[in-house]
């Protein structure tokens, strides 16, 4: 395959899904989707590089649409064990809509740390080699979501005592 054909797939997969990593993915796929359907291509429908061109932004698109699932599932699944289990520092019988959209309105950084600490039970020093972020930032970030979660829930609903320090 041409140089200048994979370099048109990620070009077409970086547009698509915003980030370069997932692009080089795809274009994994496409090159190697490409090869074992090689025979599928009609030149009475277009040219190679349109064929081409056409897998990578099917692919991309399908790779997004899966990632849109799988973390609308993680954040339904983590919403749900709120409202479901025993958490730490969490009521059960807290108000699901309440508890997700105080969730939904934590700072990305804040409900991924959130998140890593209560539903993947990560201690802080796996959450900060995870997020490549310094320890001392994963405790404060944690002590931060459940403060805002705390306001937003009200008292007492999420208790800072249930994050414990593994200094």
């Amino acid at each position: 395959m041409h140089g200048s054909h994979a370099q048109r797939i990620v070009v077409i997969a970086q547009r698509v899904l915003g980030s370069h990593d997932d692009a080089e993915d795809v274009s994994q796929d496409v090159l190697l989707d490409v090869w074992r359907r090689g025979d599928d291509f009609d030149p009475e429908r277009g040219s190679v590089s349109a064929w081409v061109s056409s897998i990578a932004r099917h692919r991309a698109i399908d790779r997004l649409r899966q990632r849109e699932r799988d973390k609308s599932l993680a954040e339904d699944a983590a919403r749900d064990a709120l409202t479901t289990t025993n958490a730490p520092g969490v009521e059960p019988n807290c108000d699901r809509g309440s508890i997700r959209r105080a969730m939904a309105a934590l700072p990305a950084p804040l409900c991924q740390a959130l998140e890593l600490a209560y539903f993947e039970g990560l201690t802080h020093r796996e959450i900060a080699t995870r997020t490549c972020t310094p320890l001392g930032t994963v405790k404060t970030r944690l002590r931060m979501a459940l403060a805002r979660l705390q306001e937003a829930l009200g008292p007492p609903a999420v208790t800072s005592e249930h994050v414990e320090d593994e200094s």
